[in-house]
């Protein structure tokens, strides 16, 4: 009787632990570090991480690519292949994360039957949804980093616990124009607020300010 027991115990836990979701999701813009693993190891950019690397940018070291953004209105976009609730936060840091500013909050930026996603639209590859999350970008110039600033975007899934949530993070790696002027920065990637227009530089060239 006590087998029989422990067999019943056990098929229980395994049914219980196999009905418990898991969020999936990442931040697809601005271009995170990492990003060239999208479609060749998308779960190293959307799994949950545990808590004793959280605040470390999942990949530790820097981007080559500097995305140049105005400072000012800025659509996120956040790819997210298994919505559930829980709140976002968007910080600015500083280049060696030792500063972390919170600069939005967005409770349930993920979670399931948002008015404004396209459901019936789904990317038929990582078959992820197309969330936007629209933030005020302020200039780093409080965190002298104008020049090369880092975004870092968390979400907490709170579907099974929220005193124990699930962890998501990425980091992009942005340098911060005024309105008038760009930044003086090598890079190779451009994106343009607010029409996030993407222009592709083959080669790095230095940026004047106009």
């Amino acid at each position: 009787m006590k087998n029989m027991f422990d067999l019943l115990f056990s098929f229980l836990v395994v049914v219980t632990i196999s009905n418990v979701g898991n969020c999936h999701g990442h931040m697809s813009f601005p271009v995170i570090r990492g990003a060239h693993k999208t479609y060749i190891d998308i779960d190293s950019l959307r799994n949950p991480i545990p808590s004793n690397r959280f605040g470390r940018c999942r990949f530790g070291k820097p981007s080559p690519r500097t995305t140049i953004l105005h400072e000012g209105p800025l659509n996120v976009a956040l790819d997210i292949s298994a919505p559930h609730i829980g709140p976002c936060f968007m910080f600015l840091c500083n280049q060696d994360l030792t500063v972390h500013k919170l600069i939005a909050k967005k409770e349930n930026c993920a979670a399931p039957n948002d008015p404004d996603v396209d459901y019936s639209h789904k990317d038929p590859i990582i078959q992820s949804y197309k969330y936007h999350w629209h933030i005020d970008l302020p200039h780093g110039r409080d965190l002298g980093c104008q020049d090369r600033c880092v975004l870092r975007f968390e979400w907490r899934g709170e579907q099974n616990s929220v005193i124990f949530p699930e962890l998501y993070e990425n980091c992009a790696d942005i340098s911060i124009a005024t309105i008038n002027s760009n930044p003086s920065s090598d890079v190779d990637n451009v994106a343009i607020n607010p029409k996030c227009e993407n222009i592709n530089i083959k080669t790095k060239k230095k940026l004047s300010k106009k």
